[in-house]
């Protein structure tokens, strides 16, 4: 079977797409921000180039999460990640650069989590704090996957040979879903119950 491919988004719209989907049109010399699969008209976060134009400055859109813009910003000298709320759309996150962090967000939970030189760092939008740092073996290179009901995935490469990988987070690290983890206690008596 074959499918057809078309174009949704040409950039006739004064529209720049950017790294992980993200996109950037400028109407009315008003910048909005967004996500490729999102409604420009109806989902775009405005962004004050003006107001916000120097700490905007060498930053990159990294994300969209629960209606804000988040920004990054690499430092040299920053051995903690801080992140600073421009406006009520518009946070940046300034992180130490080695290499280019793999950010993840979904609206559905609050934590925003980001991999970068053998860290696994987690902020949370609701208190606007971080937990603190998870390390891991940096020796490969790494591309974070996500968290799914707590489980982390990350895809690693080692020697041209390729690798996911999966690690139960503390449990203060992810959004609880009652249900799942009732689904999971039940499975595991019964994997019990079987085994006696």
């Amino acid at each position: 079977s074959s499918c057809k491919l078309t174009f949704s988004l040409s950039g006739e719209m004064g529209e720049e797409m950017y790294y992980e989907g993200m996109c950037v049109r400028t109407v009315d010399g008003k910048e909005f921000v967004y996500r490729m699969c999102d409604d420009p008209n109806r989902d775009g976060i405005r962004v004050d180039m003006h107001q916000e134009e120097l700490e905007l400055a060498d930053a990159q859109l990294a994300c969209i999460h629960r209606g804000k813009a988040i920004y990054v910003k690499y430092r040299v000298y920053r051995s903690k990640p801080i992140v600073r709320q421009l406006s009520d759309d518009v946070l940046l996150l300034e992180i130490y650069f080695s290499s280019r962090p793999n950010l993840k967000a979904m609206s559905s939970s609050p934590f925003v989590y980001f991999c970068n030189s053998g860290v696994i760092d987690t902020f949370e939008t609701d208190t606007m704090k971080f937990l603190p740092s998870i390390y891991y073996d940096d020796e490969a290179s790494y591309h974070f996957i996500g968290v799914h009901n707590g489980v982390i995935s990350i895809k690693a490469s080692r020697a041209n040979a390729h690798y996911i990988m999966k690690a139960q987070l503390p449990i203060e690290y992810y959004e609880h879903d009652p249900a799942y983890e009732l689904r999971a206690a039940v499975k595991k008596l019964l994997k019990r119950n079987e085994e006696v």
